[in-house]
């Protein structure tokens, strides 16, 4: 790859990956409590600038048009990609996820279907679901 097209590329990225959620991870990946749900491989959004998203909202003509400073101030505007400083990370703690127990569950047909619909994770989603109905209960 050219330097023009490795700027390029990496100018698309940095704009691309700030803005784009795959619908799969859109749904939460960690509990209050500090769990966290370990990322698979398959929740990776891979792409190139020969592969870009249909659904995309990005306006990538205006993108490529776009100086370093624009992108800069773009991903800087950005509140869900803020910069940390060093006192961030002063009280971090790394928490391990809780290991899942495999177990048989009776489910009505309708709603693991309507789960199943929703696309992968739906054993994840009934998991969050059933977390939140119990920490409803719980206080």
């Amino acid at each position: 790859m050219a330097k023009h097209e490795l700027s390029q590329w990496a100018r698309l990225t940095k704009l691309y990956f700030m803005s784009y959620t795959p619908p799969e991870a859109a749904f939460g990946a960690s509990f209050q409590q500090g769990g966290q749900i370990a990322v698979k491989e398959e929740h990776t959004v891979k792409v190139s600038l020969n592969n870009l998203p249909k659904d995309s909202q990005t306006d990538w003509a205006t993108v490529k048009n776009m100086t370093e400073a624009e992108i800069d101030a773009a991903a800087a505007s950005d509140p869900d990609a803020q910069p940390t400083d060093e006192s961030f990370w002063n009280d971090a703690q790394v928490v391990m996820p809780q290991p899942k127990r495999a177990i048989s569950l009776r489910i009505d047909d309708d709603v693991l279907e309507w789960f199943k619909s929703q696309g992968r994770g739906y054993q994840t989603r009934m998991n969050a679901v059933l977390r939140a109905y119990m920490q409803a209960r719980q206080h």
